[in-house]
């Protein structure tokens, strides 16, 4: 698996693209002929998210596999125009998609079928590049590919010309090229990759999500609610098994154990983050607005929801423990233990997401972005702000009830722990829905989405020094009288550092009591 990073542009017949030698040393010429086939959805899914499968075979023995390239979102700060897709090879029969390359699509797919889509034969000329006065090949640099294109669907030929340059290692010299390909005119390929320049766009399986404005309509504010999370949850989804080298298929199931050798699967933790955050918002928000959604549609995807991010929490949960635990090494008991428990839960994972549970519930949450699941009698075209105002002061409601009761709570106690939790959770349902108010009630209700972000950070650092606590002592009941002391030792160490943790001890109400000024009432 690798990351490529490039500038595509479009060419006509014949357009010279010799680079300037004040930007770059070029390398000799060398020339190969590329044929791909490509698979995609019959409604053209993969595309229109901007991942594509191929199988492609090189003249000259460079190539002969699966590669999946999935999309990374673009870098503020990057080479403008470059675009980054995550690699992921696969080997295989070049007649039908590896398991493995199904597994990394199917929340895309969901129920539609891979199938062939197009034949694409490329004659590539390639020419390294490196610094002026750097060796090309032998010094980090970026390539050149000037790309003759013939595409074949259904029996129809078309042709097309394209520029690629590619970072082999030096980022820098891509910005350099990029400033000198727009001082020669280049045109920059609208097309995210050649099976789009080939097919266009595939249709979307969520549709584009809506901008809130002050006099939006309830229909516009149950779709922003339902659209954004789906397409955050499905855009992220084949980033989740980023290493397929480490991914057991689902055949294998759960058991059994990792090599010992073999770090624990884990996908990047900033994939699983958002995923998990568009599934928590997904699920807030649905409730939130349940009074005008068809409830017993919207209580079976909060359901699996439910499922679903408690699959993405215990490897979130372990992946935080896990980096608590890092300075103490791989070979601590601790450690090694944790390691089990994180491969466990990365299997799991895979193993639901090869599902068809998992399928389903993308196909269903498809549906609802597509056709809002409107509970009957409810008129939408309404502007938004009464229902909204009415259901912001519903949550806050829960929430103060719920710091109310944590107040209450004995401290230092499991109980209090729970009270204490359930005010997070109800901060982080007032947050989100006014975050999702705010375009229609104003700067109001934004700033009181800041101040519960607050709070909720705040209640979140402390969760996580009380898991690390509850670990332990889980820990400490399952092994029992086997334990030598030295781990006896530590394990008492840890215990208090995480009683002790400033996350844990630190007062919450100042938090809440800043956040409690910017309730609904004042808005």
């Amino acid at each position: 698996m690798g990351t490529e990073r490039e500038l595509k542009f479009d060419l006509g017949p014949g357009a010279p693209v010799d680079v300037d030698d004040d930007v770059a040393a070029a390398g000799p010429a060398r020339s190969a002929t590329l044929v791909a086939e490509y698979w995609d959805t019959p409604s053209g899914r993969l595309r229109a998210w901007g991942v594509t499968v191929r199988h492609r075979h090189a003249s000259d023995g460079s190539e002969d596999g699966w590669t999946v390239k999935v999309p990374v979102p673009a870098d503020a700060k990057g080479t403008p125009g470059a675009r980054s897709r995550v690699e992921i090879d696969v080997p295989g029969d070049p007649s039908t998609p590896p398991a493995r390359v199904v597994e990394v699509v199917t929340g895309l797919a969901a129920h539609e079928h891979l199938e062939r889509v197009a034949r694409l034969t490329t004659v590539r000329t390639s020419t390294e590049l490196a610094r002026p006065g750097g060796r090309p090949g032998h010094e980090p640099g970026a390539r050149i590919d000037r790309d003759e294109v013939t595409v074949e669907v259904d029996g129809r030929t078309d042709r097309f010309h394209q520029l690629e340059v590619e970072s082999t290692g030096d980022d820098e010299l891509l910005d350099a090229i990029a400033g000198w390909a727009g001082d020669a005119g280049l045109t920059p390929s609208a097309a995210a990759n050649k099976l789009e320049q080939a097919l266009g766009p595939g249709r979307p399986s969520a549709p584009d999500p809506v901008a809130l404005r002050r006099r939006s309509s309830l229909h516009d504010v149950l779709r922003a609610a339902v659209v954004g999370p789906v397409r955050t949850l499905v855009a992220h989804d084949p980033l989740l098994r980023d290493d397929l080298s480490r991914v057991p298929t689902v055949g294998a199931g759960i058991a059994g154990a990792a090599p010992a050798d073999q770090e624990p699967w884990q996908p990047e933790v900033e994939v699983v983050h958002h995923a998990r955050v568009a599934t928590r918002r997904l699920r807030s928000d649905l409730r939130s607005l349940r009074p005008f959604l068809d409830r017993p549609r919207i209580d079976h995807v909060r359901a699996e929801l439910q499922w679903f991010g408690r699959l993405l929490g215990d490897l979130r949960d372990a992946q935080v423990l896990r980096q608590r635990l890092r300075p103490w090494g791989r070979t601590h008991p601790f450690v090694a233990r944790l390691d089990q428990q994180l491969a466990l839960h990365g299997r799991r994972l895979a193993s639901a997401m090869g599902g068809d549970r998992y399928r389903a519930l993308v196909e269903e949450l498809l549906d609802a972005a597509s056709d809002l699941p409107v509970r009957e009698g409810v008129d939408t075209s309404v502007r938004a702000r009464d229902a909204l105002q009415d259901r912001n002061r519903w949550a806050w409601r829960r929430l103060r009830d719920a710091a109310t009761e944590a107040g209450e709570a004995p401290g230092g106690t499991a109980a209090a722990d729970e009270a204490v939790h359930e005010v997070r959770k109800a901060a982080k349902r007032a947050r989100y829905l006014a975050e999702l108010s705010a375009p229609v009630l104003g700067h109001d209700a934004r700033r009181a989405a800041s101040r519960l972000e607050d709070l909720q950070d705040l209640l979140g650092s402390r969760q996580d020094a009380v898991a690390l606590q509850r670990w332990i002592e889980r820990y400490v009941t399952v092994e029992g009288s086997g334990l030598d002391a030295p781990t006896a030792f530590r394990a008492g160490e840890l215990h208090m550092a995480a009683r002790l943790d400033p996350a844990r001890t630190q007062d919450w109400h100042p938090v809440w009591d800043r956040a409690r000024k910017r309730r609904p009432s004042t808005w």
